[in-house]
């Protein structure tokens, strides 16, 4: 137990009354009882407990102390009777009980301290029981049995709480506000006595002019001005020859501008011209912010398909969109007669929490431009397994080793594509690239020819811009491995080739992003925002 938390102090006078009672975070009910029922116990067996004890020679003690359990053993109370007045200390069961006897003793010692007598009565005690209650008080809350503090600190209380105290703390206060304002009135006139007062003297700055300047006589010449004409009338001419007032050719014009607007007023039946609406000079973006994407993201190992699948994506058209657009409210439109995996993977689509909010009808979404959600990322996505559909691209890949006798060796590599007829979507390109790892050479034979080689990056790259539905092809490259044969069957496990097919005009579910530039206006479907590509890895067999 700690002194001031779960302990409680009771005051009772000898088969009485009781005289003080404090908590420090036990209930004062409970408090109260359980110094009822020790009272109660004590009554009973005041042979063993509470009796005068014969300390032999005739003289007798008033001192007695001990240990109970109250209260269904919820509480443990140490007690200790001082003469007419018995003191409780009450705390949980589980407290510690000589801290508690510590705390009764310090208690007992400060009692007789304000009584100034080791003879306790509740007579004594009520005489200052504000000193009592007070210091009681302060000794519980110090924590560390400190008399000499838990005293001094009831007295300062006291002192502070009596009425000369607060006369006196009137008289100080009062004493102080005169000192402040004797000591600013003195300033100021200490100031006053520093600072010259205002007055005017220019007697101190005149002068005499010299007789050469008083002399001099200057004929100033005087211009005849013609009268101001009143605003309603035109400029009037000049009436005299020394007189010219040049006209400026904004002046020359207003009457000509003047009489085409009078037209304009007066054929007011006719069609007038509007003029342009004035420019704005903020940056906008003109095309539309957002993006759908759906991508087949195939991986092949020879002739077999390890995996397959559809992503669809909603993202920003570019990092300008994102920068320069407010936040676009948008939703995804499924066709009319969409498949039941179409329709489970928009309803399982995920928006990103930290670029998409809801938006105000069920199944929209607003895209923030204020999130930190880089404009490459998703704000919405959704999939599609290998089962749905027919793939639009397939590719395999083949390669093998031809030692030369100079102790070289050549790789040739093939890639075999084909684009399926079922594919009603518009084609745009077809771009191949065949990955090699370093220490092959430049290629020495490709075919079809018109591929780039990147020497750096060891990646030789077809662009296939007329493709369309039920196109196939094969792409053939021959590397030479100056290392010999087994370095080069070694890269060729790690030969990849990667074809990348684009199409535009619409996707390949049929899903449709509706989006708007304003909230207020309804989302629609504008062009450019729905394409669709498919990617497809494809290694040799080792």
């Amino acid at each position: 137990m700690v002194f001031g938390i779960d302990v409680g102090v009771v005051l009772q006078a000898r088969r009485g009354r009781n005289i003080l009672v404090q908590s420090h975070g036990l209930d004062v009910k409970a408090i109260t009882q359980a110094a009822t029922e020790v009272a109660a116990v004590l009554e009973d067996d005041l042979p063993s407990s509470v009796e005068l004890i014969d300390t032999g020679g005739g003289q007798q003690s008033s001192l007695a102390c001990g240990h109970l359990r109250v209260l269904g053993n919820r509480y443990a109370v140490v007690y200790r009777l001082l003469h007419q007045v018995l003191i409780v200390v009450v705390s949980r069961a589980h407290s510690n009980v000589f801290s508690c006897l510590n705390l009764a003793a310090g208690i007992s010692r400060l009692l007789v301290a304000e009584a100034k007598s080791i003879e306790l009565t509740p007579e004594r005690l009520l005489r200052k029981y504000a000193q009592v209650y007070l210091s009681v008080d302060a000794l519980v809350n110090k924590g560390s049995l400190d008399l000499v503090g838990a005293l001094m600190e009831a007295n300062s209380v006291l002192d502070s709480l009596s009425p000369d105290a607060v006369k006196q703390r009137k008289a100080r206060a009062q004493a102080d506000r005169l000192a402040a304002a004797n000591a600013a009135g003195k300033q100021v006139r200490q100031i006053g006595r520093r600072v010259p007062e205002p007055h005017h003297d220019h007697g101190r700055f005149s002068f005499t002019a010299p007789p050469e300047l008083t002399s001099l006589q200057v004929n100033i010449p005087v211009y005849q001005l013609p009268e101001l004409p009143p605003p309603d009338r035109p400029i009037p001419t000049a009436k005299s020859a020394a007189v010219v007032i040049p006209l400026l050719e904004e002046q020359q014009q207003e009457p000509e501008e003047k009489k085409e607007e009078d037209q304009a007023w007066t054929a007011f039946d006719q069609e007038q011209q509007q003029p342009e609406p004035p420019k704005s000079t903020l940056l906008q973006y003109e095309g539309p912010p957002l993006q759908l994407h759906e991508s087949w993201q195939i991986e092949v190992l020879g002739s077999k398909v390890l995996r397959a699948g559809l992503v669809g994506a909603v993202r920003w058209a570019a990092p300008e969109a994102k920068a320069l657009s407010g936040s676009t409210p948008f939703r995804l439109q499924a066709p009319e007669e969409a498949d039941h995996l179409v329709t489970t993977a928009l309803k399982c689509a995920l928006a990103s929490e930290k670029g998409t909010r809801g938006g105000p009808l069920l199944g929209t979404f607003i895209a923030d431009t204020l999130s930190p959600l880089p404009a490459s990322a998703p704000v919405l996505q959704y999939n599609l397994p290998a089962t749905y559909g027919v793939l639009p691209l397939m590719a395999r890949m083949s390669g093998g080793v031809v030692e030369q006798q100079s102790g070289a060796a050549v790789v040739l590599l093939t890639v075999q594509y084909h684009v399926p007829r079922e594919i009603k979507q518009q084609v745009k390109d077809l771009s191949v690239d065949i990955l090699v790892p370093h220490g092959y050479d430049a290629p020495r034979k490709i075919e079809p020819h018109g591929a780039v080689w990147s020497a750096t990056q060891s990646v030789l790259r077809w662009t296939l811009p007329a493709v369309a539905a039920g196109a196939s092809g094969v792409l053939v490259a021959a590397f030479r491995v100056k290392e010999g044969s087994e370095a080069a069957a070694a890269g060729l496990s790690r030969c990849r080739a990667v074809l990348r097919l684009r199409g535009e005009g619409s996707t390949l579910t049929g899903v449709q992003l509706q989006q708007s530039r304003t909230p207020a206006t309804a989302p629609v479907v504008e062009p450019g925002t729905n394409i669709w590509s498919a990617c497809v890895l494809a290694r040799p067999c080792s």
